[in-house]
């Protein structure tokens, strides 16, 4: 769970500064793994998962999401003027 929150924070905006993108948090939590301050063996499975585009397919369904949630209704007509697959 440690190294999920770390990560999730780094890539979140904060009000205090800018999201960070995923190899600068990588590069973060890295020195973390280090300094044995988080698990190797879970900051491996991390990597793998983005390495294999799991966490793209995550951040795309939950931008998707929002979009939904902030369009309503018209979320149909939104998707098809930007060619989403809107099913």
């Amino acid at each position: 769970m440690q190294i999920a929150d770390v990560f999730a924070a780094l890539i979140e905006p904060r009000p205090y500064r800018n999201a960070l993108n995923i190899y600068e948090a990588i590069e973060i939590i890295q020195k973390e793994v280090e300094n044995g301050k988080l698990d190797k063996d879970v900051f491996e499975k991390l990597k793998h998962i983005i390495k294999n585009g799991f966490l793209d397919k995550f951040l795309e369904n939950r931008i998707r999401h929002v979009f939904e949630d902030f369009f309503g209704k018209n979320w149909e007509k939104f998707s098809e003027l930007v060619e989403i697959d809107s099913n």
